[in-house]
C-alpha cells in the first residue's frame, strides 16, 4: 500500500502525520518548532527527524514505505539564501521522494482542497495567500517580525508589551491591565527587566508572541487599550486580503483561515465581520489543516494521475481534523 507523509513545520509547533492511499490517518505527532531562524540548525534537524520517527514507529512502516512526502517548512522560498540549509535539514531525514514548500502554501492547501481561495494565516507570524482556479498562487506579507508579518501573534504581543511598559513609566495609565499580565505571565521575578533580557537572542521571537495571549484575553474582557491592539491587527490582516484579491480575478473568492491569533474571540469577531461585508469574499472555516494540506500536496506529487480520489477520500474521513 501507498504511504504519504506531510509536516506542517510552523513557528510555534512542527505537526507531522502519515495517511495511506484509502485516506486513513496513520499517525500523527506535535512537537516544537523547527523554525531555524529562532531554534537554530541543529535543534531544528532533532526536533523533524523526532517527529517524522514518531510517526513511522506509531504508523509501523519504514521510511523506505512512502511514496512521497512533502513538508511545509516555516520561511521556506523567502530567505533564497538560507534554502539550501532547510533542504539540507529535511534531506538529512528523508532522502528521497519529497518536496519543500512554504508551510502556508500547506495551510492554503489544507484550507482550499482541490479548490480556489485564500487562507489568513495568523499565527506566530503573519501571511495571506491565495490561488486561482489555473492554481497560481499569490502571497501577501510574511515578511518577518522586524518589518512585516502585520497583525501577527507577534505583532500583538509586541504591541502589548509596548503598552505595558508605557503604564510601567506613567505614559499610558490605562494600560494598567497589560502591566499586571505582564509581571504575572511574562517574568518569573516580578521585575519587568526580566522581559529586556528575555526578548533578545534565540526564541525571543516566540516568547514576545506568547503574550498575545494576554492581550486577546484581556480584549475579550473588554480592555479598551487591549482591544485597541486587536482591532489594529485585524485590519491589517484584511488590508492584505483586499490586497491580494486584486490579484485573483474568480469573481468570488473563498476566505478560510489558519494560526493560534483566531482563537482570540475579539480577533475573530472582528475579522468576520470585515470579511462578511463585502460581497466579494465567502467566509468559511478550513477544510481541514495544514499538515492535511502538506499530504495532499504530497499525494498530488507522488501520484500525478488518479490522486483526487484519494484526496477525496481523505478528506471524507478528515475534514477538520485541526489542532
Amino acid at each position: 500500500m501507498d504511504f504519504y507523509l506531510g509536516v506542517d513545520s510552523g513557528g510555534t509547533k512542527t505537526r507531522t502525520v502519515v495517511v495511506d492511499a484509502d485516506g486513513g490517518l496513520r499517525a500523527s505527532s506535535t512537537m516544537g518548532a523547527t523554525d531555524i531562524f529562532n531554534t537554530g540548525v541543529d535543534e531544528a534537524k532533532r526536533i523533524l527527524e523526532a517527529s517524522i520517527s514518531e510517526v513511522l514507529e506509531t504508523a509501523d512502516i519504514r521510511r523506505d514505505d512512502l511514496t512521497f512526502s512533502c513538508f511545509g517548512m516555516s520561511t521556506y522560498g523567502d530567505i533564497p539564501a538560507r534554502m539550501p540549509t532547510i533542504e539540507e535539514i529535511v534531506k538529512s531525514c528523508i532522502s528521497r521522494d519529497y518536496t519543500i514548500i512554504n508551510d502556508v502554501r500547506a495551510a492554503l492547501e489544507g484550507a482550499h482542497p482541490l479548490r480556489p481561495g485564500v487562507v489568513l494565516l495568523v499565527g506566530t507570524g503573519a501571511m495571506i495567500m491565495g490561488k486561482d482556479s489555473d492554481d497560481n498562487c499569490f502571497r501577501i506579507d510574511g515578511w518577518g517580525e522586524n518589518v512585516g508579518d502585520l497583525g501577527s501573534g507577534y505583532y500583538i504581543g509586541r504591541r502589548g508589551l509596548q503598552e505595558a511598559f508605557k503604564a510601567y513609566d506613567g505614559r499610558n495609565p490605562q494600560g494598567g491591565a497589560l502591566l499586571e499580565a505582564a509581571r504575572e505571565n511574562m517574568c518569573e521575578s516580578g521585575d519587568l527587566r526580566e522581559i529586556i533580557q528575555r526578548c533578545k537572542g534565540n526564541n525571543s521571537r516566540s516568547y514576545i508572541a506568547s503574550f498575545c495571549r494576554q492581550v486577546s484575553e484581556l480584549a475579550d474582557k473588554g480592555d479598551k487599550v487591549s482591544f485597541a491592539i486587536i482591532e489594529g491587527a485585524a485590519d491589517e490582516v484584511f488590508l492584505s486580503l483586499e490586497t491580494i484579491s486584486g490579484r485573483i480575478e474568480d469573481p468570488r473568492i473563498n476566505v478560510s483561515y489558519a494560526g493560534g491569533v483566531f482563537q482570540s474571540g475579539a480577533f475573530s469577531s472582528l475579522l468576520n465581520r470585515k470579511v462578511n461585508g463585502s460581497d466579494r469574499y465567502r467566509w468559511s472555516d478550513p477544510v481541514t489543516d495544514p499538515a492535511f494540506g502538506a499530504v495532499i500536496m504530497a499525494i498530488k506529487k507522488g501520484r500525478r494521475t488518479g490522486y483526487i480520489k484519494i484526496v477525496e477520500r481523505l478528506l471524507q474521513k478528515n475534514r477538520r481534523m485541526t489542532k
